[in-house]
């Protein structure tokens, strides 16, 4: 937890900063 993005077997955990200062954490399975 805590870095930008992670790849683990395939899967991209990216964290990502909107306007309003908010975190949300997106998964994308490739």
């Amino acid at each position: 937890m805590g870095d930008f993005s992670n790849k683990t077997k395939g899967i991209y955990f990216i964290k990502v900063t909107t306007k309003n200062g908010a975190h949300t954490e997106k998964l994308i399975i490739q």
